[in-house]
């Protein structure tokens, strides 16, 4: 388990505000915001890109300055068009030579050839989208990593192509048991495969909760639903929602003694109704 607590950076525009949370093995977390809201400053304080002014990371209880020092870090992101015109045989030579201590040259060709069915006599200019993503996916897999951040990595995918690699990355997590920390703005997709969820905006984190409960305590209701209850419950529903085109979205998880009207929130709602409320 990692452990993230306090984490803060400030650049002339922006402010990452006391950053806590934990990553558990064998879990994919979710982490998502609008564009700015903070993400790639986390994951790149997670790999050492970055130097936060405070806060502490955990691994197992002990204390670390940053995941490189004591785990290694498998981090694919949304930029795949670095040495464009190398060939992937040329590109995981080269990584393979840098990694060589932790490198796992017949994991790689199983997540190559196996898994993912691509050849490596392609340049990395001629891959699509959704190859792009396998090639580099393999390569950090084949280090064996203990930990795997993601960048939008479903970003741009055709919707057949993403599942295809969602399911893969719920399989390395689970098999693997190793923590996986997903960046994206696709809500649907991380409602598919994530276990817990990470909000963020405008560097201060609003949510840390499992998929489960956010499921439980959030709710949506139309307005023929809502204009069919009691005038107590419509009061207190009113009074905790917001409208959200022609429903509201309401926390329901501090009405006691009534019955949750309506249906479970989508995750785009409830990071709506946060971000709004």
């Amino acid at each position: 388990m990692i452990e993230v607590r306090n984490l803060n950076k400030t650049y002339k525009s922006f402010k990452l505000g006391n950053a806590s949370f934990d990553l558990e093995s064998g879990e994919i977390t979710g982490l998502i915001g609008v564009n700015g809201a903070g993400k790639s400053t986390i994951l790149r304080i997670l790999i050492g890109l970055v130097k936060s002014e405070s806060g502490e990371i955990s691994i197992d209880g002990n204390k670390v300055l940053d995941l490189g020092e004591k785990l290694r870090v498998g981090f694919v992101s949304q930029e795949l068009n670095i040495y464009s015109d190398q060939k992937m045989s040329a590109l995981s030579a080269f990584v393979k030579d840098i990694y060589r201590k932790q490198w796992n040259d017949g994991l790689f060709r199983h997540y190559m050839n196996d898994v993912f069915a691509l050849k490596d006599d392609l340049k990395i200019k001629e891959l699509s989208t959704g190859m792009r993503v396998k090639f580099f996916l393999a390569m950090e897999l084949a280090k064996k990593p203990e930990c795997l951040l993601l960048d939008e990595v479903t970003s741009g995918l055709d919707p057949m192509i993403r599942d295809e690699v969602l399911d893969i990355l719920q399989g390395i997590a689970q098999e693997d048991n190793i923590p996986v920390l997903m960046s994206s703005h696709i809500t649907e997709d991380l409602e598919k495969i994530a276990d817990k969820i990470i909000y963020i905006d405008s560097g201060r984190i609003l949510l840390e909760d499992s998929v489960e409960n956010i499921k439980k305590n959030y709710y949506r209701i139309n307005e023929e639903e809502l204009s069919k209850l009691g005038e107590e419950t419509r009061a207190l529903i009113l009074d905790k929602g917001i409208k959200q085109h022609q429903y509201y979205v309401y926390d329901a998880s501090g009405i006691e003694n009534v019955e949750k009207a309506g249906s479970p929130a989508l995750l785009s709602d409830v990071l709506s109704f946060l971000r709004r409320g």
